[in-house]
């Protein structure tokens, strides 16, 4: 069933029934583009700054926690899991709007929609999982997020599911935190060792409303390698935090880096996590 409006909405409902086990069951994928961007460490010959339809994978936990995942095109096929009990949604959203960042006049990418999957009923354990495909051009579905139940799919079983998909602007959540709305990436210090400094902006939310006095640090950890101290400091530009640190790869081909703001013993932001390659570049 499909509901128009500022944001289109799809009900999505399905009786499943296997006839032979299924190694992994996706629910509610969703498919978009991403060229290159912010996050893009390979060069590409191409005058637009940006050129993507999603620059990012959002995911709402039943808690309310929210992790933001930038979206990369990779130079070599990349998974990444997010374990999540009971979501309340997630989607791959657009959030750069500023036609600056693309230059494009055709395609208009600072106007493609968001996609947002909301569950229906109890969707218990499972993850999100995110597939970034290396793609040489725009004309790519490279990117695909779904989500995997914990539960098998075992033959002679079934399942029933429902759920929403809204295609619009960015989904109006009941999250005070800031959001993330720039990531950078460069070299670190020590380049020859494959060390990268991570820059990430956080605003919004109750961001602009924190006083001078309040002391805002941030949580960073990474799977593997050696993540150095963080520094925070006001944004004004952006009306919230700018975070930078260096990352030194271990002895594991790929790291997964987490971050977010913290007030005290408050989280005053929503978690940027991001997937980092080891290469040397």
């Amino acid at each position: 069933m499909l509901k128009p409006g500022a944001a289109t909405e799809a009900v999505v409902s399905a009786h499943l029934y296997f006839r032979s086990d299924i190694e992994k069951l996706g629910i509610a994928p969703l498919t978009s583009m991403f060229y290159h961007g912010k996050t893009t460490q390979h060069y590409v010959d191409d005058f637009r700054p940006e050129v993507h339809d999603s620059d990012g994978l959002l995911i709402e936990a039943a808690n309310g926690e929210q992790i933001w995942r930038p979206l990369n095109n990779p130079q070599r096929l990349a998974f990444s899991v997010f374990g999540i009990n009971k979501p309340r949604g997630f989607g791959l959203l657009q959030r750069e709007r500023n036609f600056g960042r693309y230059q494009d006049l055709e395609a208009k990418y600072q106007r493609r929609p968001s996609a947002w999957v909301t569950p229906v009923g109890d969707w218990g354990s499972g993850s999100v999982e995110l597939v970034e495909i290396p793609s040489n051009g725009e004309f790519d579905d490279n990117i695909v997020a779904f989500w995997v139940p914990s539960e098998p799919a075992t033959a002679g079983s079934d399942r029933y599911i429902e759920y929403k998909v809204s295609f619009g602007e960015e989904p109006a959540l009941d999250f005070l935190g800031g959001r993330v709305v720039f990531t950078g990436i460069g070299p670190g210090k020590h380049r020859d060792e494959g060390q990268r400094r991570f820059i990430v902006d956080f605003a919004g939310g109750e961001l602009p409303l924190l006083g001078d006095t309040t002391m805002v640090t941030a949580d960073v950890s990474a799977s593997s390698g050696t993540v150095g101290i963080p520094v925070v400091e006001r944004n004004s530009l952006v009306g919230g935090y700018r975070v930078f640190f260096e990352f030194t790869p271990g002895d594991e081909p790929v790291a997964d880096l987490r971050l977010n703001l913290r007030a005290g013993d408050n989280v005053i932001s929503e978690i940027w996590s991001y997937q980092s390659w080891k290469e040397k570049y």
